[in-house]
């Protein structure tokens, strides 16, 4: 018994995941990302990539509060949310291990970050024919851009809206014919 122990927790210390307890307030769960970030902007929370988890149902998009360390941390936050605002399908869950390691995400960024601005920010693909012009190439490609979703205000009634809005990080294209990725900071003409 103790060496399983022992085994359970080396095994642990080596795995190179992030141990500490991820418990989330889960509000909302969609299988469209806009539309979670929507709820996220317009209720609160963030969102979350199921697929980033051991133990979160895959290919869903969760809005959260969290991490959390303990479940009771947790669901004090629940209870606080619920006072303000309609949660009644919302619930605590401890998702399992974090599947982006500290070597992935880098010495001085905590992985749980990663993993918000992977929920957080959208990737979006639009397929173009290609042109003559210098600032695009040549043959047909796949124009990334990066999205996300804000709070603002409707200028008509003072109610609050979500506005979706792109991130300039310059051009990036994925060629068509190749899957080649190109990246132009800045196009000088």
């Amino acid at each position: 018994m103790l060496i399983k122990l022992i085994k359970t927790i080396a095994l642990l210390l080596l795995s190179g995941h992030v141990m500490a307890g991820d418990y989330y307030v889960i509000t909302n769960t969609l299988s469209n990302q806009k539309e979670a970030q929507e709820k996220a902007a317009l209720r609160g929370g963030w969102v979350l990539n199921t697929n980033l988890y051991s133990d979160l149902k895959k290919d869903l998009f969760a809005v959260v509060h969290g991490p959390f360390s303990t479940y009771d941390s947790a669901k004090n936050q629940l209870d606080e949310i619920s006072e303000i605002g309609d949660y009644a399908d919302s619930y605590v869950k401890d998702a399992g291990n974090l599947l982006i390691t500290k070597e992935m995400s880098g010495k001085s960024v905590d992985p749980v970050i990663i993993a918000m601005l992977l929920g957080e920010v959208r990737i979006d693909i639009k397929h173009e024919q290609g042109s003559d012009h210098p600032c695009e190439p040549s043959k047909p490609y796949d124009d990334i851009t990066l999205n996300y979703m804000s709070l603002g205000i409707n200028a008509a009634d003072g109610a609050p809206e979500t506005e979706e809005i792109t991130l300039d990080f310059g051009q990036s294209a994925r060629i068509s014919e190749t899957g080649e990725l190109e990246r132009m900071r800045r196009c000088l003409e």
